[in-house]
């Protein structure tokens, strides 16, 4: 059970090729960047400063836009996958990378709401954020990527129903 959990969290992640036997060092290898954002994110908490938000929008925004160049990955796969059999992490497929896109627009809006003085509104924002950390540390479930992966199993399925109606020569009218 705990494995399967694990392997479903990776496969979340974008991550297909793994099996039931290394999902826990997928599972530890992609847990690393969340957990790194946590502390920040309680640091942040803590100081409540509009450029600490902002800075890390900018990173998350870079490891989204740029995988190949994620600073959290490089940190990881310098430190921590050095010794052999250890996973190394690769540039971030579409469902981690939406997750990081999402992460990072939440923290440039409580960034803004900061600069604008608009603590309410920074508040709720920081509160999401710890909801969605917590979903991810005690469930392994990673609201971002089950987002995209519901988005875009949506639109797979839309496609296929399509599909399906234009080999069978039926028609679908709407009425307004």
């Amino acid at each position: 059970m705990w494995r399967a959990s694990m392997r479903s969290f990776v496969r979340g992640q974008g991550f297909f090729d793994v099996d039931e036997a290394s999902s826990a060092g997928w599972y530890k290898a992609l847990m690393f960047q969340p957990k790194v954002i946590g502390v920040l994110v309680a640091a942040g908490i803590a100081i409540q400063r509009a450029e600490w938000f902002l800075a890390l929008s900018t990173i998350l925004w870079w490891s989204a836009l740029l995988p190949a160049l994620n600073p959290f990955d490089a940190l990881y796969n310098a430190m921590i996958a050095a010794p052999p059999g250890t996973p190394s992490l690769e540039p971030a497929p579409a469902p981690r990378r939406f997750a990081q896109g999402m992460v990072a627009t939440f923290m440039l809006m409580i960034g803004i709401s900061l600069l604008q003085g608009w603590s309410t509104i920074a508040w709720i924002g920081e509160a999401l954020i710890v909801v969605a950390l917590l979903d991810l540390f005690m469930r392994r479930s990673c609201l971002g990527s089950s987002i995209f992966n519901l988005i875009h199993r949506s639109n797979a399925s839309a496609a296929a129903e399509e599909t399906h109606f234009t080999r069978k020569g039926r028609t679908q009218s709407w009425q307004i």
